[in-house]
């Protein structure tokens, strides 16, 4: 079924909405838990400095969307998380960006900010927690969303009978249907591989936008309505999906240990 003729009627802006929460917390814990297994000696201690070494990295994972509740003080950091752009763009080239920032600038503003000793502990703190956030956002593929319906959030599903849309569902769904913890999730995500042998590992974020630009394609397939007012996805679909959502989250925990690595290499 095209994708458009299962978008609600509901106002388009031209970005996704402040509901986009990708992974939730299993997943964005999973990726900050299975990178920290792949940091060097000099990026733990440089962490360390900035969150304690009592504290983990996965903990601050979820931060930048639990602040979400104080709108007042955070709505500014809500389009950082995503980045809108249609299928005829150009994910390297020039196309419209949001003036408010989007999840690649965000990208490149806090892994400047994590080790510049001029800022305060605080600063840097909220640097690293939403750095470690925005690498899991961007591996999700409807976190590289088209502006029409707004990275799937304006896409009605039900996911084992109950009201969803399809950003959700890759958001969490899908993840929460395989009854893991984050902790058990990362044991079986972990190939134990060699960091810097590892080629995809090394990818550049702009990079990283252009798979999800290209894989969110398939979060689209086997949509096709059934008796009901909209599609309802369940196990063949989470079947279907779960290697993908494996993969990203895999890969996103690789290239955050990567870029932690070589922002607190010596010099």
């Amino acid at each position: 079924m095209n994708k458009s003729l299962l978008i609600a009627s509901l106002p388009l802006v031209g970005a996704l909405t402040v509901d986009a929460h990708a992974w939730g917390a299993s997943g964005h814990r999973t990726v900050a838990k299975l990178a920290d297994r792949y940091l060097t000696e000099e990026a733990r201690a440089g962490i360390d400095e900035i969150i304690g070494s009592d504290n983990k990295l996965w903990e601050l994972s979820t931060w930048p969307d639990e602040i979400r509740s104080d709108a007042n003080t955070w709505r500014h950091t809500f389009p950082w998380h995503y980045v809108s752009i249609d299928d005829h763009e150009d994910i390297h080239g020039d196309f419209p960006r949001s003036s408010r920032g989007d999840i690649l600038s965000g990208i490149d503003t806090m892994s400047q900010k994590i080790n510049d000793s001029t800022l305060s502990t605080e600063d840097r703190w909220q640097a690293l927690a939403f750095y470690v956030h925005f690498v899991g956002d961007i591996h999700q593929p409807l976190h590289v969303g088209n502006r029409s319906d707004r990275g799937g959030n304006a896409v009605r599903v039900d996911w084992f009978g109950q009201r969803s849309n399809l950003h959700t569902v890759w958001d969490s769904k899908i993840i929460d249907h395989w009854d893991l913890s984050f902790s058990e999730l990362v044991e079986a995500l972990d190939e134990n591989i060699t960091l810097t042998a590892h080629e995809s590992a090394q990818a550049e974020p702009i990079e990283w936008a252009a798979e999800s630009m290209i894989l969110r394609n398939q979060c689209y397939e086997r949509l096709d309505k059934n008796d009901g007012d909209y599609p309802d996805l369940g196990y063949e679909y989470a079947y279907y999906n779960g290697e993908l959502v494996k993969d990203r989250l895999r890969l996103a925990s690789y290239r955050l240990a990567y870029q932690l690595n070589t922002i607190f290499a010596a010099d």
